[in-house]
């Protein structure tokens, strides 16, 4: 909405300001804190329903602080949260397949498990865009979509 681009390694001020001019105040925000799962010297989630989206400081207390991740696990809060591709939650593994082509790679999150872990390349940028889904069958659906590597979303 209105144009405005929030890019990996922006400012917290400018990707925030950005962010919170198109979806309003955050529902959650938990303030820069120390984590076990996330690279940097702390972070700072901010949730707006279904949407975080993560904050790094790399080196403690130097009050810059930078857009890092976005990670998504539903569909109707805020309405509409797809990739430009169309790519969101609830999208189908086959319109995976077909809208993401050869740069998708999906297997197995757990070995013996239905559920899918999936990756695919930017072929412009090299950026990832990770998800699970409930199968890796072409009926299975996306559960949970992100894109940053600063926090690790899958645990294994």
């Amino acid at each position: 909405d209105g144009g405005a681009l929030v890019l990996f390694d922006q400012s917290e001020e400018s990707a925030f300001g950005a962010l919170t001019a198109v979806l309003g105040q955050p529902d959650r925000d938990s303030g820069l804190e120390e984590t076990a799962f996330c690279f940097g010297a702390r972070n700072r989630f901010v949730r707006w329903g279904d949407l975080e989206v993560v904050f790094t400081e790399e080196v403690l207390d130097s009050g810059e602080a930078r857009f890092t991740q976005w990670f998504v696990d539903g569909h109707d809060d805020p309405e509409g949260l797809v990739t430009l591709g169309g790519v969101g939650v609830t999208a189908t593994v086959g319109f995976l397949q077909v809208s993401l082509g050869n740069s998708l790679q999906l297997v197995a999150a757990i070995p013996g498990d239905p559920v899918g872990l999936f990756a695919a390349t930017n072929p412009g940028s090299g950026g990832l865009l990770n998800g699970t889904t409930s199968t890796r069958e072409p009926e299975g659906v996306v559960t949970s979509l992100w894109a940053g590597d600063s926090c690790t979303r899958i645990f294994t």
